[in-house]
């Protein structure tokens, strides 16, 4: 396997775990796995085919292109259908049995502005300007202003903009404070442009107090040192990320490394939390368990589903997110989960 497809192959691990685990609480599980191949021809194929029309759930496909068949065919016969990776809500809008795992980047986005408003509302902002174009930072300035107004702060001059790629290290260097924290925001997903700021901050570190606020996508970035990450004390909020506070993501870890002789990717771990969580939702309540979901806190390895029906007649999308945070100590710690 390959590339995404290896991705796949560590989601199935996951899933083979959850059942595992689901038997032993005396849940009998029948699984049925299907390669869509990434073709939507082929999904059409399995729809008029019939072989999933005995299914009680169905977990996939991953892509929203291939999606579209399957929650029609979902919605008609009322199987709940779960997106187990995509942010897209293309399709939950108007299907009742569709369950969205991961929110909207849009939604992502949102719930950081108001982290920050709750957060750090008095301290010093500056959004960086990482790019040519500096629409970027402007609208993220704008709406993070409208964010701590609505917070009740003072949103007009609180926030600045630093072009960064235009001025640099000095120009940075000029808007921080000592006596307050220095808030930078930084909405780039570029990895090179993620990489110049955060390789500089450690020069400011030892004469300010700083905490950068990033995207969920930095730890990926494969050319970046973690050290730097660190030395930010990054911040950002995601849908999914193991606490080994916990005992569950503990006894998973220990449990995949005797299973499979190596240890678990965020894939492998998702692969468990969405099977064991909607296996055993539908074994507590039937095929409309999606308005019983209040009543379901199930301890989950990596995630916090907390599921919200956003249009009546819809679907639900999870709301859960965590706050993590990368501590000069390196560490790595959720720092809060936020679930509306």
């Amino acid at each position: 396997f390959q590339g995404s497809s290896e991705n796949f192959l560590h989601f199935y691990e996951g899933a083979l775990m959850a059942v595992d685990s689901l038997e032993k609480t005396g849940i009998k599980v029948d699984l049925e796995v299907w390669d869509t191949e990434q073709k939507s021809s082929k999904v059409k194929n399995f729809v008029s085919s019939g072989v999933l029309s005995n299914a009680d759930l169905i977990i996939g496909p991953v892509y929203p292109a291939e999606q579209k068949e399957i929650s029609d065919f979902a919605a008609k016969h009322k199987i709940p259908v779960i997106s187990p990776l995509s942010p897209s809500d293309e399709y939950t809008k108007d299907n009742p049995y569709f369950f969205q795992i991961n929110p909207s980047r849009e939604y992502t986005a949102a719930k950081t502005r108001e982290y920050i408003a709750n957060s750090y509302k008095n301290g010093n902002i500056v959004v960086l300007q990482t790019s040519n174009s500096g629409n970027e930072a402007e609208n993220e300035a704008s709406a993070l202003r409208k964010a701590i107004e609505k917070e009740g702060g003072k949103g007009n001059g609180s926030i600045r903009i630093c072009n960064f790629r235009k001025d640099g290290f000095a120009s940075l260097k000029n808007m921080m404070v000592k006596d307050k924290k220095n808030v930078l925001v930084m909405p780039t997903v570029n990895e090179a442009e993620v990489s110049v700021v955060v390789s500089n901050i450690k020069n400011l570190n030892n004469e300010f107090d700083i905490v950068v606020i990033g995207n969920n996508r930095f730890p990926q970035f494969e050319s970046i040192d973690p050290e730097h990450y660190h030395n930010a004390n990054l911040e950002f909020l995601t849908p999914y990320w193991p606490d080994m506070e916990q005992e569950v993501t503990r006894s998973f870890i220990h449990n995949f490394r005797v299973f499979y002789r190596t240890d678990p990717n965020q894939y492998s771990i998702q692969g468990y939390d969405v099977t064991f969580f909607f296996v055993k939702a539908i074994s507590d309540y039937g095929a409309d368990f999606g308005k019983c979901l209040t009543r379901e806190k199930i301890s989950l390895v990596q995630g916090t589903y907390r599921f919200h029906q956003p249009e009546a007649g819809g679907g639900y999308v999870n709301r859960g997110l965590s706050v993590v945070q990368y501590l000069p100590s390196f560490e790595i710690d959720r720092k809060m989960v936020i679930a509306d």
